[in-house]
């Protein structure tokens, strides 16, 4: 075979082999995002009971502790408003409506784009501002419930939840990291996709 026949040969194979490769990339990002929403649904669904087993609580301390401080009455709402905004946060990365990756997929990947832009936004940036405001919201409350405890009760209260939140922390970065970087391996293949598509 002469040169030129061989050169088109190779063209023609790599063409095919891109081919193949895209057809392998997009099943593969179709099956993660099917993995990845199914996971996320399971985990929001726990956290919604979840956060409604403390709304349940929230509401019966409110009922149950008549004529409180101030500060009693805005850790209490402002409790309430984050985990009513975390909620809102969480649903709002899982893609309900069911596009088909083949007959629409450039809106299939902007939607799954968006939606993963969401999910590492609430883990990234979120989730630790969060953690930082409901432990001033427990702070808020220790300011009211503790006003006559000795002050060395007062200061292990605060000093323990100070601790926990620290160490809850913690243990959540190492699954954050995990997460995240899930997130960014299917934002990668889906931004090749869409690169595939314009």
């Amino acid at each position: 075979m002469d040169p030129f026949e061989q050169f088109k040969s190779d063209w023609k194979n790599q063409d095919e082999a891109a081919n193949v490769d895209l057809e392998y990339l997009k099943n593969k990002a179709h099956a993660e995002i099917k993995r990845q929403q199914r996971k996320l649904i399971f985990a929001n669904l726990f956290t919604s009971v979840a956060f409604a087993a403390v709304f349940i609580v929230l509401a019966w301390i409110w009922t149950s502790m008549p004529e409180r401080s101030t500060y009693f009455y805005i850790s209490l709402i402002a409790m309430s408003v984050l985990l009513l905004i975390t909620l809102i946060g969480i649903w709002a990365g899982v893609q309900f409506k069911n596009e088909n990756a083949y007959q629409s997929p450039k809106a299939y990947v902007n939607q799954h784009l968006k939606k993963l832009k969401i999910r590492k936004f609430m883990l990234e940036k979120f989730m630790p501002v969060y953690l930082v405001l409901l432990l001033g919201t427990f702070y808020l409350y220790y300011a009211d419930i503790l006003s006559g405890a000795s002050p060395r009760f007062i200061l292990s209260a605060y000093g323990m939840t100070t601790a926990y939140f620290a160490i809850m922390y913690a243990f959540s970065r190492k699954k954050l990291h995990k997460k995240l970087k899930e997130i960014e391996t299917l934002r990668a293949k889906l931004h090749r996709w869409r690169q595939e598509l314009d």
